[in-house]
């Protein structure tokens, strides 16, 4: 098992009164499960745009991580670039050996 750091969404999605925010939290994954990770371009403008997480440094990289699991998948957003969640992943599983 691999820690990471996912950013989520606060607010209830289904509920129009409520404000959209975002935090951050500390989640595992299973690196045999990753299908493909990538740069999430869209969750980067929405930090500038809406200050969302003003207390990250707008320098600060995320990546989409897709996972397998069974018939449907699930995806994520963290902390970091593409080359930094591959780094972390593949030094786990070169550690494990």
């Amino acid at each position: 098992m691999i820690k990471l750091v996912e950013v989520y969404e606060t607010a209830n999605p289904h509920s129009s009164d409520a404000k959209k925010g975002f935090s951050l939290r500390e989640t595992f994954i299973n690196p045999n499960h990753v299908v493909c990770v990538r740069e999430d371009f869209a969750f980067r403008k929405k930090v500038e745009n809406e200050e969302a997480l003003q207390d990250l440094d707008k320098r600060q990289r995320f990546s989409k991580i897709y996972m397998d699991r069974g018939h449907t998948g699930i995806d994520m957003t963290v902390v970091g670039s593409p080359d930094q969640i591959y780094e972390t992943i593949n030094t786990k599983r070169v550690l494990r050996g």
